[in-house]
């Protein structure tokens, strides 16, 4: 019996927090919740108690032009390799939906970016050999590790024809920074 009302009170606990809402007179702001005060269209002003009386009476909601956003029609996207546009809602009767626009990033900004991620692998490796870039060996290893992107990494970011192969290249799969 515990189990079961646990259960219960999850579900109604995610349903309450978790929603998102619309104004039919302003319907592609999406709000996290419900105002906590309210003019309604009669006329009389909810002081403080309206985001209460519409979640247990979703008649008044709807009466009030508020929708819940109910179904989102948005793909998943990868934010490595895909861009997340704003969202575009549709409002129904009794609920809304809302959609995503997901758009792919361009080959040859990902790969500066990748590659831009990398050389900070490289520094990271420095950085924990050395506190100071004055020390001997340092600047043996800077350019052990600058050749090493130059000659191995970089001609892989270059041959990359995809979004994915791009992001496929990883140190320990594609590349392995060598030894200090």
């Amino acid at each position: 019996m515990k189990l079961l009302l646990t259960l219960l009170f999850i579900f109604m606990a995610s349903s309450v927090f978790g929603a998102e809402y619309v104004h039919i007179n302003d319907d592609q702001k999406i709000l996290k919740d419900l105002p906590q005060s309210w003019n309604y269209v009669d006329g009389i002003h909810s002081n403080g108690n309206f985001r209460q009386l519409a979640k247990r009476k979703p008649v008044l909601m709807l009466q009030q032009g508020f929708r819940e956003i109910t179904v989102d029609n948005s793909d998943s996207y990868d934010p490595e390799t895909q861009n997340a546009g704003s969202f575009t809602v549709t409002v129904f009767a009794d609920h809304a939906e809302k959609v995503r626009t997901i758009t792919n990033k361009g080959l040859n900004a990902y790969k500066k970016q990748k590659g831009k991620e990398i050389i900070k692998e490289g520094r990271a490796i420095l950085n924990a050999k050395y506190e100071y870039d004055w020390e001997s060996g340092y600047d043996t290893d800077k350019a052990t590790l600058k050749d090493y992107f130059l000659n191995t990494i970089r001609p892989l970011l270059l041959a990359a024809g995809t979004l994915q192969a791009v992001k496929d290249i990883n140190n320990g799969d594609e590349y392995t920074w060598p030894s200090l």
